[in-house]
């Protein structure tokens, strides 16, 4: 033993290259571990970190007899607050255990977990690292009475490298996954630009008035917020708006489509989970309640989310906090709420499937979009707006403009899809019009057929099926110049074949070919 405490010079250098030569904290210690094995008892060597956050002591890195040992969520040892202040205040330079049955309940706990069978012999360094953690070296080895009093104190002259190691392997650790959650958040902000051309609010004076008074007051506040609007009206757009208008503008504006997520899934997508908890998560995630913290969290289709998800998100506006799947750690992320649905809530109450406290939660000031049939004066701003918007993004030469009439008709179209169908169509038009006058033959069917024959006079007489068949067959073969094959032909742009339109058109008395 005196021996190796004289050729200290030697082992320090031995024991410096093995750990500079590896970034990896696993395979330094490994290749450290192979070496202290020749000079002293090692079975087993360990790295671990006393974090006060999580009260308890976490294994970052450990090998064995087989190599290394990968780590998981059980090797993180829970520590009662005043195991953790005597260990800080009151513990030495090192410490040893013989392995007589009088170990503590830390190294009790973690022999078990790393399966070293009793008796045990462990010594324990004490790393002195810069910030809020305290670091140790742990040795472990079978049998009674391995370690000497020479093996602490060589461990002790050695520690100042295995300090700056782990000190500097944990702060990689912590830059790797700020790249990983600054990637997801480039994402979700790359998502948003794409959308920004189309979250412009149209008839903030007219149609909208009433609402936007609303999201201005929604803005100055920091409660939950219900919107409630039949789907594809813009509730997504009012949710940016009141965005915009608020104290957090300047922070991430997230949204979840509750009902385009399975079930299995929304737990993990909106909380997050740790590493190991499912096969393949290779690294923690953050859930969109973390990723949205300093910004608002937008839920579309709230009434979608099944009762267990619906339960945690009632404990994060109740306790403010949560815990990520599997985790151990309550976070307490500063988000504002808003909810969107096209439901009646207070029905699902009713029938036990939305939880009554949730909904009382988020429904004390709603906001109620009104859809677009009920403000029609509106549909001219909208159908410029969208004409302009898409013409841009579909790289045409010149605006196209409405033919005559199409105007009237589009004012009234009921438009049960609101304003997201409004959009749709204005879009297909583009596309069918290749730059031309735009009109809307397709749009409404009957609806449309009634404006065509009869104007705005009263109708008495109620076209039939055929009649109806043989008027869209022939506004198409009029748009194709009675072309009936082919891309772009009647039968193409109907949606069947075209021996069946020949048939059905036969059938109908509508001439083709020459004869047409």
């Amino acid at each position: 033993m005196i021996e190796m405490m004289k050729d200290f010079n030697r082992i320090f250098r031995e024991v410096t290259i093995r750990i500079c030569k590896n970034p990896d904290l696993a395979d330094a210690l490994k290749e450290c571990k192979n070496y202290l094995q020749t000079i002293m008892p090692v079975n087993m060597m360990h790295f671990s970190v006393m974090d006060p956050e999580l009260s308890a002591a976490r294994i970052v890195a450990c090998v064995n007899d087989n190599g290394t040992v990968s780590i998981d969520d059980s090797w993180v040892i829970p520590l009662p607050k005043e195991v953790m202040e005597k260990v800080r205040d009151r513990m030495a330079d090192h410490v040893c255990f013989r392995g007589d049955g009088k170990e503590s309940y830390p190294y009790r706990i973690g022999a078990e977990i790393m399966g070293i069978p009793e008796p045990f012999s462990v010594l324990n360094i004490r790393l002195y690292m810069n910030d809020n953690h305290l670091g140790f070296l742990g040795l472990m080895a079978r049998g009674k009475d391995q370690y000497l009093d020479e093996h602490a104190k060589l461990l002790n002259l050695l520690s100042p490298v295995f300090t700056c190691f782990l000190q500097n392997s944990l702060r990689y650790e912590e830059a790797i996954l700020l790249i990983h959650q600054a990637r997801e958040d480039l994402r979700y902000l790359q998502q948003d630009v794409k959308k920004i051309s189309g979250n412009h609010v149209i008839g903030v004076n007219s149609g909208l008035k009433g609402v936007m008074n609303e999201v201005r007051q929604a803005a100055s506040t920091n409660n939950p917020i219900l919107l409630l609007g039949e789907t594809g009206v813009g509730k997504g757009i009012i949710a940016n708006a009141i965005h915009e208008r608020s104290s957090r503008k300047e922070g991430l504006f997230l949204t979840v489509h509750c009902g385009s997520i399975p079930g299995s899934l929304l737990i993990s997508e909106l909380f997050g989970h740790d590493k190991g908890v499912f096969t393949g998560s290779t690294h923690d995630k953050r859930g969109c309640f973390e990723r949205a913290n300093g910004g608002m969290l937008f839920l579309d289709e709230i009434g979608a989310l099944p009762l267990e998800v619906q339960t945690g998100i009632l404990n994060v506006l109740s306790d403010k906090g949560f815990k990520r799947v599997g985790g151990s750690r309550t976070i307490f992320p500063d988000v504002r709420l808003i909810a969107a649905s096209q439901q009646d809530l207070g029905a699902m109450v009713q029938k036990g499937v939305f939880l009554k406290e949730l909904w009382s939660r988020i429904n004390a000031s709603p906001i109620v979009i009104p859809p677009l049939r009920s403000r029609k004066f509106d549909i001219p701003s909208l159908t410029n707006h969208f004409i302009h918007q898409k013409s841009i993004e579909m790289n045409l030469p010149v605006i196209p403009s409405l033919a005559d009439g199409e105007m009237d008709y589009l004012l009234r179209y009921d438009w049960p899809g609101n304003v997201r169908e409004l959009e749709n169509v204005i879009e297909r038009a583009l596309i069918l019009g290749q730059g031309r006058l735009l009109r809307f033959p397709d749009l409404g069917g009957f609806q449309r057929l009634l404006f065509l024959n009869h104007g705005s006079k009263e109708i008495s007489k109620i076209p039939t099926l055929d009649e109806i068949m043989i008027q869209h067959i022939r506004d198409t073969l009029e748009k194709t110049g009675g072309r009936i094959e082919g891309r772009g032909g009647a039968a193409d742009l109907l949606g069947i074949h075209y021996n069946t339109l020949r048939a059905r058109m036969k059938k109908l008395g509508i001439s083709f070919g020459r004869s047409r």
